[in-house]
């Protein structure tokens, strides 16, 4: 009698295990599935997010170069006044007062081709579009003015 309790025993946690399994193998594929379909170049991809990533992965294939190569200096002189013309159009008389116009900048200015030494200061300008798309216009400002005094072609 101690052995077919025994025999039951064991039996039961066999099964236990077999559903274990089963579901450990679910939960491999479920991951699996979820990392090949829902990851877009190593970031995840939300669906609020899928219009403006669809345009800025457009931007971004309009303008892949061949990376085996390195940029002439005329190629980064010709990027850098690109860049400096589109960010001084771009914010240009712009009242950051009105945060839905402040976070549209802000996608704008994400969208732009950046020459290397030129990436710490757009990030500055990204944060002050930040910042005034949460209604902190005075600290944008405050931020845009640094910049100004920094960098002389900057919104002259």
């Amino acid at each position: 009698m101690d052995s077919e309790k025994t025999q039951r025993h064991l039996s039961k946690i066999s099964q236990i295990n077999m559903l274990l399994a089963v579901f450990a193998l679910i939960g491999v594929c479920v991951l699996y599935l979820w990392f090949r379909w829902g990851v877009d170049d190593g970031v995840a991809v939300s669906n609020a997010n899928t219009v403006s990533n669809s345009n800025r992965i457009t931007n971004r294939a309009s303008t892949v170069q061949n990376t085996n190569t390195v940029p002439t200096p005329e190629d980064v002189k010709k990027l850098t006044e690109e860049y400096q013309d589109a960010i001084n159009a771009l914010l240009d008389s712009e009242d950051l007062s009105d945060t839905n116009r402040a976070k549209e900048l802000s996608n704008a200015a994400v969208a732009l081709r950046v020459p290397a030494d030129l990436r710490s200061m757009h990030v500055q300008i990204i944060a002050a579009l930040d910042e005034a798309a949460r209604g902190e216009s005075d600290a944008a400002n405050e931020r845009i003015t640094e910049l100004k005094t920094s960098y002389s072609w900057f919104l002259p």
